[in-house]
């Protein structure tokens, strides 16, 4: 008998649940309808005690059985068979709270659908009446298009189906007009999310049979169209193209501009993860100017940054978490900018937003680097060796921390065994960011460099001769290198 629960397939589905969803999940446990009239409810309340993180070594098949089955004899294929039932259910769960999620305006084209099919006509007739303007009222998001294209369609074919053909033409040509911005809309999402995620695939997106598909669609001449013609969709699709083409064309801070303009002004007619889709990409787009030695973009990605955070505007993951990446690319951000009381206030707040099974992975993960900022080297080593998060970034953001802090602190032997696995990472690694990784290869190249200048104390000149290299070379920890030569010099 195993003496926790915390690898079971039912504790890692629960563990992704928030406190807001768990209360849901509780009803939905509770329904007849979805438990097959069995009561798992007593089980889900003593599982409540335990979430979110489920770590407790109380949490034993022991502990349930005996909640459960007061007085009885342990019999763990009864304990395994509940377990296993509300498995199902919880997975039930999850498919139900994805289908509350979808855009209204698709519950009421899935409404249209139903009583179309079964013939109730004056219903139907009813429903789109309702439904037309109140689909155009509320905020815009992602779904918009899609979901009008989908209403729109449904109630063509429902006008098909009623012999009311006079009535198919406005239905149906909406819905050819929908799916074209339907189609813009997530082309451009899908490619900018390619592209701006490249560090973590492997394929040669540029040169594929998909890109060279997207060069053959005259996306400008589409949206000038729009621009003519449709007052209410251009200003979502424009700010979408504009994205996306700063996003290709990193290099042409034009687009940058341009796109954060245009957003600003229809950021109140998005609906908020819209808004929080729009706002987290402009900071993505600083972030990118920044690698590529656009020091300018620094502090102009962190005003969105923190306006993200303050309003709880972040992108989350679909159990309601932080994404590890927005917390990296905030913590970072603001240490850079030498923000170190702000990032110490974020770190504390949002790590509890972390997903539960690697919260504290991420915990030691800013610990470390906070320590680091502040100079406090033992402490930063102590917490860097802790963290195990299996993400190249991440490792390698470890690996950086920990050989400058043995440069700050001279401790010049260990820095050199140091350099060696950090090099060995990166040769062992099948990331295909190939930039990435010879950026942190400079980075070793160049401070074995310095150490090897320092430990045989050679000329200044040889220290002013690297600065030059390293200025001119994409290397990470670029400003910290020239820091460390210019106090050597």
């Amino acid at each position: 008998m195993e003496n926790t629960l915390r690898n079971n397939p039912l504790i890692r589905l629960l563990k992704t649940l928030s406190k807001e969803e768990w209360q849901d999940f509780e009803k939905f446990v509770a329904s007849p309808y979805h438990n097959n009239g069995r009561n798992f409810l007593r089980l889900v309340k003593i599982l409540r005690k335990f979430h979110p993180d489920f770590e407790s070594p109380k949490l034993t098949k022991q502990l349930l059985y005996n909640e459960l089955c007061v007085g009885k004899d342990y019999k763990e294929s009864v304990l395994n068979s509940s377990l296993s039932r509300l498995c199902s259910i919880a997975e039930d769960y999850l498919l139900y709270s994805e289908f509350r999620k979808n855009d209204y305006r698709f519950i009421e084209c899935l409404k249209l659908k139903a009583l179309s099919q079964r013939g109730l006509e004056v219903k139907a007739v009813k429903h789109i009446r309702n439904s037309v303007d109140s689909l155009r009222m509320n905020k815009l998001n992602e779904e918009y298009f899609h979901s009008m294209k989908m209403f729109r369609k449904e109630e063509s074919m429902f006008n098909h189906s009623s012999n009311q053909r006079s009535r198919l033409y406005k239905p149906l040509s909406e819905s050819i007009r929908f799916i074209v911005y339907s189609f813009i809309v997530e082309i451009l999402s899908c490619d900018s999310t390619i592209m701006a995620q490249k560090n973590f695939w492997h394929e040669d997106y540029s040169n594929s049979y998909t890109k060279k598909l997207l060069s053959h669609i005259d996306f400008s001449g589409l949206l000038e169209l729009i621009r003519s013609n449709d007052k209410q969709a251009f200003p979502v699709l424009n700010v979408l193209y504009l994205m996306n083409k700063s996003i290709c064309e990193i290099d042409n801070d034009e687009y940058y501009f341009d796109v954060k303009k245009n957003a600003y002004e229809i950021l109140d007619t998005l609906d908020q993860d819209f808004r929080k889709g729009v706002l987290s990409l402009l900071s993505l787009i600083c972030t990118m100017k920044l690698v590529i030695g656009k020091k300018q973009f620094g502090a102009e990605g962190f005003e969105i940054r923190k306006k993200v955070i303050e309003e709880n505007l972040y992108p989350v993951t679909h159990s309601n978490y932080m994404r590890p990446s927005e917390f990296r690319s905030t913590l970072l951000e603001a240490v850079n900018l030498s923000e170190i009381k702000w990032a110490e206030k974020f770190a504390g707040k949002f790590v509890e937003k972390i997903q539960p099974d690697i919260r504290e992975e991420f915990i030691h993960y800013s610990k470390a680097i906070i320590a680091y900022e502040k100079k406090q080297y033992s402490a930063a080593i102590d917490y860097a060796v802790r963290v195990n998060i299996n993400q190249i970034m991440f490792k390698l953001d470890m690996k950086n921390f920990i050989a400058k802090t043995y440069f700050e602190t001279k401790s010049y032997e260990p820095l050199i065994s140091h350099l060696n696995t950090y090099y060995q990472l990166i040769k062992n690694s099948n990331s295909k960011n190939h930039e990435l990784l010879n950026r942190h290869l400079n980075l070793i190249k160049y401070l074995r460099k310095i150490v090897n200048i320092v430990l045989t104390n050679k000329r200044k000149e040889d220290l002013l001769f690297l600065k030059s290299k390293i200025e001119a070379d994409n290397v990470t920890a670029k400003k910290w290198l020239l820091e460390k030569i210019r106090e050597l010099t």
